[in-house]
């Protein structure tokens, strides 16, 4: 190696060296503190985007925006007229009440419901969406306001009844010739994957697609929640047969549901939890779900859930 190719090493070369040691860390430090800020604004943008807390925002603007999916009956739906009813329908309203505000009630696609709270289209979700660990990663979950669980909807010629156990359910299902209907984006994929692997999959968006695909004969399950499917067959007899209903035999899966809010906003979770638990007490949950759903609610399963709150 040449002279002229040998690094510096007076004082000339020591200064050159610490000015390149210094630029290069202050812009190590500046992209940290852009990275971080970033991270920050995200943060602060998911939570406030008002620059206050989203009660206050409620309180202030008079209306709480509720986003729901009404195609879930007796639980939430559209009357005849076009009017949101159902029992999370009438708790939501109970809830504005409470408030002193107005109720929206904004209809979504069922895989549009995080992405539009994400977006500030609404304040909190209501549509007995089950609590799971992915969707925590977005919206911040109030403790569970309803105690479900998944149940298998079969045509009523399998050779099944509300007493089959869940190995025998499999048995009759989990075979590359037999097709079950699912909810696209909900916890039911999840109860097909792990129960009937081997079946073949129909996703469906309107719920009661479900219903008409097994009673029709164009496939042999619905996987559903038993408050819907259990409504169903009480209006539509003959049609259809419940399997794994939590009553002789356990769910499917058994899964809490409650409401969503943005993240980031405890305080107005909080707000709900406290909302629910005085639902309860007061007795205004078992008169309003024996109004709309038709049977006494599992509040003792549900307090559990709740932790006794």
């Amino acid at each position: 190696m040449s002279r002229s190719h040998e690094p510096e090493t007076g004082a000339k070369g020591r200064v050159s060296r610490r000015k390149m040691l210094m630029a290069g860390g202050g812009v190590a430090i500046a992209s940290t503190l852009v990275t971080n800020l970033m991270g920050r604004s995200v943060a602060h943008a998911q939570a406030q985007t008002s620059g206050k807390p989203l009660l206050d925002e409620i309180l202030d603007r008079k209306e709480l925006r509720v986003g729901t999916f009404l195609q879930y009956p007796p639980i939430m739906f559209k009357d005849k007229n076009g009017e949101p009813q159902g029992f999370e329908v009438d708790m939501a309203r109970d809830m504005g009440q409470a408030l002193g505000v107005k109720v929206a009630f904004v209809d979504s696609a069922w895989e549009g419901l995080l992405p539009g709270i994400q977006a500030g289209k609404f304040d909190v979700i209501i549509a007995q969406m089950a609590i799971t660990a992915e969707r925590a990663k977005v919206i911040h979950f109030c403790k569970p306001f309803e105690a479900t669980g998944l149940v298998v909807v079969v045509s009523p010629k399998a050779p099944l009844t509300d007493a089959s156990d869940v190995k025998a359910v499999a048995a009759h299902l989990n075979k590359p010739d037999k097709k079950v209907v699912v909810q696209l984006g909900s916890v039911n994929e999840k109860g097909k994957k792990i129960f009937f692997p081997s079946a073949q999959t129909i996703t469906i968006q309107n719920l009661l697609d479900g219903y008409l695909q097994v009673s029709t004969g164009r496939a042999d399950a619905y996987i559903t929640d038993d408050v819907s499917a259990l409504s169903y067959l009480k209006e539509h007899p003959g049609s259809a047969k419940v399997t794994l209903t939590g009553r002789k035999q356990p769910y499917l899966i058994n899964f809490p549901a409650g409401g969503g809010v943005p993240r980031g906003q405890v305080e107005f979770a909080h707000w709900v939890d406290i909302f629910v638990q005085n639902w309860i007490d007061s007795g205004d949950y078992r008169r309003t779900y024996v109004k709309d759903i038709g049977w006494e609610p599992p509040l003792e399963q549900l307090q559990l859930l709740r932790g006794g709150f």
